[in-house]
């Protein structure tokens, strides 16, 4: 029994223990306010320069002292300071409870006429204390020491001359971002498709009066901290671009418009943008102004899914945006897929073009020459074209491609392929990057086509291919007719890399009969990398079918070429000079071998001495 009371005594002593500790825990964290800001944040515009603002003493028994600090405060606005001037310019004394009106003004006239857009922020401190008072005990003191942050404003939102908007019953009751394109709403990439769509609503009961005719609605891009709006900049897909007028909107009235639009990678630099609405009559954007979002749904203007850096109210005003630039290398130099039609027709035998836009969306500067490729296999196409001074960050340069479509082609649908080479090495003639993505165009060819005729055309590389030698091409002709034929192999598309060195004579086929023949070309010496040509077949006098081959030519080695053991390689004007200096070398060597043997022919044909005639002398 005692030892159970024993236990219960220690029990309610760590109870107490506890409970104790945990209120002097509660106690110790409570701050007590002593006085109070309202509001705490005074916001400025180009419409409202004049604030008030409220401290008070929340103490019930005790004054307190409060230091104001200086009547003048500077809010810094990019290059700018915007004055800000309190009515109180000096300190004072609150009576319990006592309430003090301030009001402070901004200069709206010393503002420079082209200002960034956005929310610029200063504070100002004020502090509250008491001094000890000597009469009383030291328990009844309240010793009050307490700093608040006064937040000081101006917002420098889209419209011209401020929001004017007295009733607040005009409003841009949507303002929604929706990215089509790699990126997402908020940020974006080079040649993303934007639409943002907008609505504007009158509030107004519908009266004559209250109707508005030409009711104009705007767009802005901004790069933080600039004041240049760069969204005419963009490539436009709609058509009234940047500015639509949405015409007479009565009372009670919505209209709604789609802007759409791409990012042109020359027109935007990384970094941080801000995308802002406004509408206004047209011509009188003094008369009245919105520049604010009220869709609440939408998280304020754009539908930001990031923290804003513009809090509370703000949010309406701007949309926050990021551009990103390509930082994968293999995908930074691309065809837009936009600037060709998606589908080209053409009939058999027509001579085709094509135009399309490169760019540099990437943010590495590609100083020397692009290639671009255009090929199809099936109708023997592979066009090349080089941009000789290469392409900078955000460049765009267009490429054109011009070729025939072979007059017995089948009548179907087909794809041009397209690809970048670029980051070229002049010293081995090579590009060491080339685009992931290959771009494609659909080609329907349909019409004038010739039937293609009972033939087959195999042609097959059979020798080395390398420059400034003769490369060999097999070719194997089948006649998948009944009846006997005869045929002429002919070759085109080679032009411009070799001459022909040797064609097939006229080849005789029985029905279901095959063979070879070959076809010799002479490369070029300066010639390498892939290359191709069309094997043409006639058969009395009509063109009846071809095919197309390509293959990898080796570039030229030069004349002294040890680069498979050491890298060295000797060529062109290099080699030409090394050979004479070797051929001097040997000339010398030549002359000194010469001299040396005349030299022991004289030894050897002078007159020895007499030894025995000397030694006889000698003895005497």
């Amino acid at each position: 029994m005692e030892k159970k009371t024993k236990n219960k005594f220690i029990f309610g002593y760590l109870f107490l223990a506890l409970m104790t500790l945990l209120v002097f825990s509660i106690s110790s964290g409570t701050t007590t306010n002593y006085m109070s800001l309202s509001p705490e944040t005074l916001t400025f515009s180009k419409t409202e320069s004049t604030q008030t603002f409220t401290i008070k003493n929340l103490n019930q028994d005790y004054s307190m002292n409060v230091t104001f600090g200086d009547s003048l405060i500077l809010i810094p606005i990019g290059t700018s300071n915007l004055e800000v001037t309190f009515n109180q310019n000096s300190d004072f004394n609150l009576n319990p409870e006592q309430v003090k009106e301030i009001s402070a003004n901004i200069n709206l006239d010393s503002l420079p006429s082209s200002l960034p857009l956005g929310v610029f922020t200063q504070k100002k401190s004020i502090t509250a204390f008491n001094e000890t008072i000597e009469e009383e005990s030291e328990d009844s003191i309240i010793n009050i020491n307490e700093t608040k942050e006064l937040n000081l404003d101006f917002l420098n939102s889209f419209c011209k001359y401020g929001t004017l908007d007295d009733n607040r019953d005009l409003e841009i009751t949507r303002a929604r971002i929706t990215n089509l394109g790699r990126g997402d709403n908020n940020e974006w990439k080079p040649l993303d498709t934007l639409e943002v769509e907008v609505e504007f609503k009158n509030d107004r009961e519908d009266t004559i009066e209250n109707r508005l005719d030409k009711v104009i609605l705007e767009l802005g891009l901004f790069k933080k901290g600039s004041t240049t709006n760069i969204i005419s900049e963009m490539i436009w897909l709609s058509n009234d671009e940047e500015e639509v007028n949405l015409g007479r909107v009565r009372g009670g009235e919505r209209k709604t418009h789609i802007f759409k639009f791409r990012i042109d990678p020359s027109a935007m630099d990384f970094g941080d943008y801000i995308l802002v609405v406004k509408a206004y009559p047209d011509g009188g954007e003094d008369e009245f102004c919105v520049d604010f979002s009220t869709d609440s749904t939408s998280k304020g203007f754009g539908g930001n899914s990031f923290t804003s850096s513009f809090k509370g109210d703000y949010k309406g005003y701007f949309a926050e945006l990021i551009l990103d630039k390509e930082s994968d290398e293999d995908n930074m130099i691309i065809v837009d897929d936009d600037s060709y039609p998606n589908l080209i027709e053409v009939r058999c035998g027509d001579y085709v073009s094509l135009t399309a836009d490169i760019y540099n969306i990437g943010d590495i500067d590609f100083e020397e020459q692009v290639k671009v490729v255009l090929y199809n296999s099936e109708l023997g196409i592979f066009e090349e074209e080089v941009i000789p001074r290469g392409l900078y960050e955000g460049d765009k340069e267009s490429v054109s491609f011009a070729f025939n479509i072979p007059r017995n082609a089948t009548e179907k649908q087909y794809t041009l392929s397209m690809k970048t080479y670029y980051d070229y090495d002049e010293d081995n003639d090579r590009y060491d990057l080339s685009s992931d993505k290959t771009f494609e165009a659909l080609l329907k060819v349909e019409g004038n086509c010739i039937i293609r005729p009972n033939i087959e055309i195999f042609p097959s590389l059979v020798s080395e291919a390398k420059a400034g030698e003769e490369v060999v091409i097999k070719v194997l002709l089948s006649n998948k007719a009944d009846n006997s034929r005869s045929f002429n192999v002919g070759v085109s598309g080679y032009e411009t890399w070799a001459g022909i060195s040797e064609l097939p004579e006229l080849v005789f086929l029985e029905g279901g009969e095959m063979k070879e023949v070959f076809i010799k070309l002479n490369v070029n010496k300066d010639v390498s990398g892939e290359k191709g040509f069309n094997v043409n077949v006639f058969s009395d006098g009509s063109f009846i079918g071809t095919e197309y081959i390509s293959f990898n030519i080796e570039k030229r080695k030069g004349l002294f070429d040890f680069s498979g053991t050491t890298g060295f390689v000797i060529s062109g004007e290099d080699a030409y000079l090394w050979g004479l200096g070797l051929l001097n070398i040997l000339l010398i060597l030549i002359i000194v071998f010469v001299a040396i043997r005349i030299a022991r022919r004289k030894n050897k044909d002078k007159p020895k001495p007499d030894t025995k005639s000397s030694s006889k002398s000698g003895s005497n």
